[in-house]
């Protein structure tokens, strides 16, 4: 029944068909061609372009991903699954493996039957040795201690400084060639196995013993056999006919240059993996491990284990009636630089993975963990804390592709289970999750499954990647704590797809939406389904660009909760939650207030596990270094170690003397992405001490890091920022252009609302200084400030004469994270901070006024220019900037944008019309009584961001709209208002009442009836 319904499902109802969201893009204004995200933004090494055409295209790149698994399922043999898997890695190796010796076998006394078919099987090993000993020679004498150094960056809490030095010289492996020879050697286990199957029956006891190039060939008859670590140091391949065996140390794992082989055939098998790599693991080799026999297998190893290819190949095959799997850290099927393939089949198999693992990709990797039968019970990645909070652990397990930000890209990972009944739990990033241009990919088919992770999971994209969770079946159950299922972030894809009847779905929150630029594509498809899905179909629109979610339920009887509703409502419709997100319903949807909770048992960290390096040490010898390497190593313990350490790391880049300020823009690097962000705080601390070295290495800067360096400018004094910025204007790099025309918003900015411009900033605290602020007032003053982040809050003290390092760590202890928007609590002491030197910051705030004000003129002039750039993405970011700025001047040039043919211009000159003042918010109102509903809809998109209040009364016009499509969008901008104005929305709640009673379209009475929800009394 399942392959029926699968067959039926790729042939006729692929989700990424094009045509097929035709109807989703018109709701949100969008075509096709503006689904794909621009993964060449973020400048990284190592991608895999058949990775990047997911982003950049996901709508047929989501049928790749969806087919992927039904042609793994159907490939019978281990080469045919590393055929179907290498291909996600672009590269071939022509001519198949490299040639090799193949003497005649010599095997005193072996049994007739196994002769011939271990001849012929031998010729080919000798073949593929010969091509793993060429492989790993690519990497030349290092090549031993580049496999341990990555190794170790693999490693939980590693203490591993990564380097673009590594990968670079990692590039240069030919893992064409080693999965060449991995598929000489499989090809040639999968044409011996029946022949061995065969041939057990009549050879009866006995032990052979056979030379080879590469090592010894061990053959054993039926009886029981102990294999101990001098049998598998010195054997290259074991051929067990039978019995009950044991295993005591790596079996089948291979290290440098080595080919190593495991063929049990026994009933009772145990293996005790000992050290890495073992139990078919490669480390710069190839490992393979073949247990195709009926009965009892127990399985225990380390790390590098059980289907691990780290710069090589690494592939396990095992059936079972009773099956138990424990792996360390990068297991059942993990890669990088390679392949690792895991496939097992059984019922009630039991598995554990620390970290790492059950289908785990990073750079130039793939990793395939496939599990056949029912019943069983999968954990992975539930063991090492996660910082974010404490019932997370950090998994990387269960179809997870992951890339070292920004060191180099992701890789895939595939997470198959065709089962009834299975157990499947991880945590932080896990379940088809996808991280820095990789690809995860979970599918599950089967009925009454339960799926259980806690974050970034379950089909998420995050950062530049795609990730995907599948489900096929019914009677299924998904629970998720946040950031999944079906979640997109930051330019990221996420993709949910599930197909069958009465399954249930629940996450507590982002989940099924899009934020930061992102994409999200969910499809549900079946009846008397269960959803409780926070945004569900939601989009976003932030940082100047829209984030898109397109969101489909089919069939009969689906119920979904949406918090708020005040009476259920049901039927075909179109709910959009905000103008940039859709949920279609095909048959018969039933919103409803509330709904059953499903059950959730979250397990906690194991105690003591993240207790796994000493960074004392790192930091003391930093203390004795020079001031360049110091920083250095302070921006590398900031970003990796916890506790008091991590604490004193920052506090010393928080007080960087002005003589070494000029080292922090030096260490700014592009591979290091989260040291970016610390960079950048210090410098937005530093002020006008850091300015200097911004500027001298934007001399020699180009491409992606020219662009983040012209990024910090938005942190310094505008007289030192502005000559920079508009120089990078006329970059040839589109991203440098892109940068700097924001880079140029941010210092005019002038705009009131969430993100409040810097220098409607400066002028509300003028406004309300005098010669103090009162103690009264400062809490009122803080809380209408808007969103700010550290960074902003820095540079505005920095203005300051007297700012001192205390008052950065000061205002530093009062936030949760550094990177995030802060809260009242540091608001009220940044407030305190200025009023603590009020003749100073008044003077210092009118002087930058000044300065910045006295360029307007021809800074906006320049952005104007920029609406004739090739590349739209510089387009919308000039649109954004004028925005900001807010000069009635500017108002024709960002209307006539609102033409363009692509939308992300069209919605940012919309929505930067929004913030032009009076101005602006006329030429809206002009479009807003004009006959093209287009028009009509970028008018009510433009108004919901306003922080002009008074204009937000406006929209009443789009919500009578003739059309129905305007007064949809016009319903779903009201979500969208600015949190500062999102009172605002009970204006309109008669209106709304009007609509969900008696508006003649039922998509615009479900979407009026939810939005009074979310509006409350």
């Amino acid at each position: 029944m399942i392959k029926t319904l699968l067959s039926i499902f790729l042939a006729a109802e692929a989700f990424g068909q094009e045509p097929a969201w035709a109807p989703w893009l018109e709701r949100v204004g969008a075509q096709a061609q503006d689904m794909g995200v621009r993964p060449e933004r973020s400048e990284t090494r190592l991608t895999l372009a058949n990775v990047e055409q997911v982003l950049k295209d996901p709508f047929p790149g989501s049928v790749s991903v969806e087919a992927w698994e039904a042609e793994i399922s159907s490939a019978a043999t281990s080469a045919q699954v590393l055929a179907l898997s290498e291909r996600w890695l672009d590269q071939r190796h022509e001519g198949g493996a490299a040639a090799g010796r193949a003497p005649g076998l010599s095997c005193p006394n072996l049994p007739a039957p196994l002769a011939a078919p271990l001849q012929a099987m031998a010729g080919r090993l000798e073949k593929a040795a010969g091509a793993v000993s060429s492989a790993a020679s690519t990497l030349g004498p290092d090549g031993p201690r580049l496999a341990a150094r990555l190794r170790a960056s693999f490693q939980h809490g590693s203490s591993e400084e990564l380097s673009p030095e590594l990968f670079d010289r990692l590039a240069a492996f030919d893992s064409a060639m080693m999965r060449s020879a991995a598929r000489e050697a499989m090809e040639a286990a999968d044409q011996v196995l029946t022949d061995l199957s065969a041939a057990a029956g009549s050879v009866g006891r006995g032990r052979w013993g056979c030379r080879l190039s590469f090592g010894d060939m061990l053959v054993s008859g039926l009886q029981d056999d102990f294999y101990t670590q001098a049998d598998l140091a010195r054997a290259g391949v074991i051929i067990d006919l039978g019995g009950r065996n044991i295993y005591d140390g790596p079996a089948a794992g291979a290290g440098p240059g080595q080919l190593r082989m495991v063929i049990d055939l026994g009933k009772g098998v145990v293996l005790r993996g000992g050290s890495s790599p073992s139990l078919g693991a490669g480390i710069l080799g190839v490992g393979l491990l073949y247990l195709p026999g009926p009965g009892s297998k127990t399985l225990s190893a380390a790390d590098v284990s059980l289907g691990a290819g780290l710069l090589g190949v690494g592939a396990a095959w095992i059936k079972g009636d009773e099956v138990s799997v424990e792996g360390g850290q990068f297991t059942q099927g993990a890669a990088a630089f390679g392949l690792g393939l895991w496939r097992a089949e059984g019922s009630g198999v039991r598995y554990r993975a620390r970290y790492q693992g059950q289908g785990f990709g990073s750079t130039q990797g793939v990793g395939v963990f496939e599990h056949r039968g029912d019943d069983p019970s999968i954990e992975g990645g539930l063991y090492f804390p996660d910082p974010r909070e404490p019932q997370g652990m950090t998994s990387l397990c269960q179809g997870v592709g992951y890339g070292p930000r920004a060191f180099a890209a992701g890789g895939v990972g595939a997470f198959l289970v065709r089962a009834n009944r299975a157990k499947i739990a991880s945590s932080y990033f896990a379940q088809g999750s996808g991280y820095w241009h990789g690809l995860g990919a979970a599918y599950v088919v089967g009925d009454g499954n339960r799926l259980q992770a806690r974050r970034y999971s379950q089909g998420a994209g995050v950062h530049f990647a795609a990730g995907s969770l599948r489900i096929i079946g019914s009677d299924n159950r998904l629970i998720n704590w946040g950031v999944g299922p079906g979640f997109a972030w930051d330019n990221g894809v996420g993709l949910l797809n599930v197909l069958g009847d009465g399954n249930a779905l629940q996450s507590g929150w982002a989940s099924a939406s899009a934020q930061y630029g992102a994409r999200a594509f969910i499809r549900i498809k079946g009846d008397r389904n269960r959803l409780s899905l926070p945004g569900l179909g939601s989009g976003s629109y932030q940082r100047g660009s829209a984030a898109y979610a397109l969101a489909s339920i089919s069939g009969q009887d689906n119920r979904l909760k949406l918090s708020g509703l005040t009476s259920p409502a049901s039927g075909q419709f179109d709910l959009m939650p905000n103008p940039w997100g859709v949920l279609r319903s095909e048959g018969r949807l039933i919103l409803e207030g509330q709904a059953e909770a499903l059950s959730a048992d979250w397990p906690q960290p194991q105690a003591g596990a993240g207790a796994t390096k000493d960074w004392s040490t790192l930091m003391a010898e930093a203390e004795k270094l020079p001031a360049a390497q110091r920083l250095a190593r302070w921006l590398f313990l900031a970003t990796r170690a916890d506790g008091e350490v991590g604490r004193r790391a920052v506090v010393g880049l928080l007080s960087v003397p002005a003589q070494e300020s000029a080292f922090l823009a030096q260490n700014l690097r592009v591979e290091a992405f989260d040291e970016m962000l610390w960079v950048r705080l210090a410098l937005a601390a530093l002020g006008d001490a850091g300015t200097s070295g911004i500027i001298e290495s934007l001399k020699s800067a180009s491409g992606m890091r020219k662009a983040m360096l012209l990024g910090l400018l938005r942190y310094v004094r505008a007289a030192s920022a502005i000559p920079e910025a508009l120089a990078g204007l006329s970059d040839a790099d589109w991203r440098v252009r892109r940068e700097a025309a924001s880079v140029l918003g941010y210092l005019l900015g002038s705009e009131a609302g969430l993100e409040a411009g810097r220098l409607w900033v400066m002028r509300k605290v003028l406004d309300s200084i005098g010669d103090e602020i009162a103690a009264e007032k400062r809490a009122a003053m803080a809380g209408g400030l808007g969103e700010k982040r550290l960074n902003d809050l820095f540079a505005l003290l920095a203005l300051g004469q007297s700012y001192s390092p205390d008052d950065r760590l000061s205002l530093l202890g009062l936030v949760s994270s550094p990177f995030d928007a802060v809260g009242q609590r540091a608001l009220e002491h940044f407030v305190e901070l200025l009023a603590r030197r009020v003749k100073d910051y008044r003077a210092a705030f009118e002087a930058e006024l000044g300065s910045s004000l006295s360029q307007s003129v021809r800074l906006r002039k320049a952005l104007r220019a920029l609406f004739k750039d090739p590349d739209h993405d510089v387009i919308a970011a000039a649109a954004a900037a004028l925005g900001q700025a807010g000069e009635a001047e500017d108002v024709p040039a960002v209307s006539g944008a609102c033409e363009h043919p692509r939308t992300a211009v069209r919605e940012a000159a919309a929505v930067a019309l929004g913030k032009m003042g009076q101005a602006g918010v006329s030429a809206l109102l002009e479009k807003l009584g004009s006959s093209a509903s287009g028009h009509r809809r970028l008018a009510v998109i433009g108004l919901s961001q306003t922080s002009q209040t008074e204009a937000l009364s406006h929209l009443v016009r789009g919500l009578s709209d003739k059309d129905e499509s305007v007064r949809l969008a016009a319903v779903a901008a009201l979500s969208a208002f600015q949190a500062p104005y999102q009172d605002r929305r009970k204006d309109f709640r008669v209106r709304l009442m009007e609509l969900a009673a008696s508006d003649p379209s039922l998509s615009v009475r479900v979407s009026a009836s939810a939005a009074l929800g979310q509006i409350g009394n």
